[in-house]
């Protein structure tokens, strides 16, 4: 669909209810559409306000990659509704860095300026990949269809197990991680490309990233750490002696591919994310060279991850075939011990809040009591919705309550969202810990090294979309050698994982942002936090 109009504030509000209208047809949530609202009014204000009597403005929506999207354009001078307004070198870095980061996550707008046309997109969101009742409704199914069959004849039972229901589960499950391996490949890639003006950040740039890397490996270790000894799966073998650390560089020089399809073919997640690590670091040295390959980057990984997304909707379906498989195979058992790895994950992530956030106040001599007074009600709000996004006007106004430089906020809030993932960090690790104590597979000291590093990076390569930690989850599992119905016990549970996963990801935002201001001294002078927040 395609319409111009004329620029004035009365046809703003005309080109707000069409594009909300639009968001209604593709059954985004009314959250998602407030935000795209408030982001087309925002971009046409400032138009509104700098370009020239009598501009007139095309709308155009549709779809690019099956993903849906908004683009808003219009000939004359170059306006970019993007720029920071600050006359400050370094937050206008700053803000350049954001934009990429969010454009490589296609969760934000873009701008670009061609032949005498600013032209704006918006990609949106696709909606989410299913409800609880789905995969209620699934498990149902599935207990009804399996115990009917075992009832009628255990003969047929077991044809339509082997013959039906396992090639088509491992057929859905091929094609998940075929694509999962594509889209972790592009993800890692994209974020490299896009991060070539980083240096131009200096020290608070520095600092940033320089914490969240600090705070997803020690959230990483703590996991490791609690689940060994929570799981007792981990094989010391006596002693770290010569041996296991030959092991273990065996591995990790592993890492380096033969070829460069074989990591594709294996969907070995090291080996992909080392392609992506240097192919970027290449693609940064020529720079300006490259400008177009950057460009085809960007939308092959929007491509992968819009395909993830899509295929995540055949979950239940997933779910349905798996649990059938389970009760046909009489492996029910594994199902009911699935309450411990969600106890520990659900306690664990309790436990790492607490200590991160008493460190945090005891630090920074912020008091205990009414920091955490100050900081809960993210935390709660985190674990009421598992969306990180909600909260986002909240985590706003406690840094904002708490005195934090408006510069480093501005920079830290959405970088840190998409890249302080401490939770994925912590849930990942108890994961296969767990699933492996319930399948009885041992895991050695040089294997938990390596599930120990693939979970750090994934952590921060794991993009921000319906469906992609479980495409993740896909390969993993495969990697530590799970049965392939985990996965599906796995997405049956997931959405109390990911209460969990998002209640610490928003508390250790907000740490890492009060403890980085701190540090380069941009966070103001100490005040009673006790009913900052109401």
């Amino acid at each position: 669909m395609k319409k111009n109009y004329l620029l004035t504030s009365e046809n703003i509000d005309a080109i707000s209810d069409e594009i909300a209208s639009y968001m209604e047809e593709l059954k985004i949530s009314s959250m998602g559409i407030i935000k795209g609202r408030l982001t087309v009014e925002t971009l046409l204000l400032v138009w509104l306000e700098k370009a020239p009597a009598n501009t007139e403005v095309v709308l155009e929506t549709g779809k690019r990659f099956f993903r849906p999207y908004v683009c808003l354009s219009f000939d004359g001078q170059k306006i970019n509704p993007l720029e920071n307004n600050v006359d400050d070198a370094l937050a206008n870095d700053a803000m350049d860095y954001f934009n990429s980061v969010m454009t490589n996550a296609g969760l934000s707008t873009s701008y670009r300026y061609r032949n005498g046309t600013n032209i704006v997109d918006i990609k949106l969101p696709v909606a989410n990949i299913g409800s609880i009742g789905k995969i209620v409704i699934s498990i149902l199914l599935a207990f009804i269809t399996g115990y009917s069959l075992n009832f009628a004849d255990a003969e047929i039972a077991k044809t339509v197990a082997t013959e039906i229901v396992v090639p088509l589960f491992k057929m859905m499950l091929s094609l998940l991680g075929g694509i999962a391996t594509f889209m972790i490949f592009f993800s890692v890639l994209s974020g490299i490309c896009n991060v070539g003006n980083i240096a131009a950040l200096s020290n608070m740039g520095v600092r940033v990233l320089g914490s969240i890397l600090k705070r997803n490996f020690i959230s990483l270790v703590f996991a490791i750490v609690i689940g060994t000894i929570a799981f007792r799966v981990v094989e010391f073998g006596g002693s770290m002696d010569f041996s296991v650390l030959k092991t273990i560089f065996q591995m990790l020089v592993g890492i380096v591919p033969g070829s460069l399809l074989q990591p594709f073919i294996d969907g070995n997640t090291l080996q992909i994310i080392f392609l992506a690590l240097t192919s970027g670091i290449i693609i940064l040295i020529l720079d300006q060279q490259v400008k177009g390959i950057i460009a085809f980057v960007n939308e092959f990984s929007i491509l992968f991850m819009t395909a993830v997304t899509y295929f995540c909707k055949s979950i239940p379906f997933i779910v349905y075939l798996s649990f059938t498989n389970v009760i046909l195979s009489g492996n029910l058992v594994y199902v009911v011990k699935v309450w411990k790895p969600l106890l520990v994950i659900i306690m664990m992530s309790i436990v790492y809040i607490v200590l991160e956030t008493v460190y945090t106040a005891w630090k920074l001599k912020l008091g205990i009591k009414d920091y955490f007074k100050t900081v809960m009600p993210a935390t709660i709000l985190a674990f009421s919705t598992s969306s990180s996004a909600a909260c986002i006007p909240l985590m706003d106004k406690i840094c904002t309550n708490l005195g934090l430089d408006k510069k480093l906020l501005n920079f830290g809030l959405p970088v840190c969202q998409i890249l302080l993932n401490t939770g994925t960090s912590i849930v990942f690790p108890y994961i296969i810990m767990g699933f492996s104590e319930i399948c009885n597979i041992g895991i050695s000291v040089p294997r938990l090294v390596i599930i120990g590093l693939a979970c750090y990076i994934i952590a921060i390569a794991t993009p921000h979309i319906p469906g992609g930690a479980i495409s993740v989850m896909a390969i993993l599992m495969s990697q530590a050698l799970l049965p392939d119905y985990c996965l599906a016990i796995y997405i049956a549970v997931d959405v109390v994982v990911d209460m969990a996963l998002t209640t610490v990801n928003v508390t250790s935002i907000i740490n890492n942002l009060v403890s980085t201001a701190s540090s380069l001294n941009m966070i103001g002078e100490k005040r009673h936090l006790k009913g900052t927040i109401s």
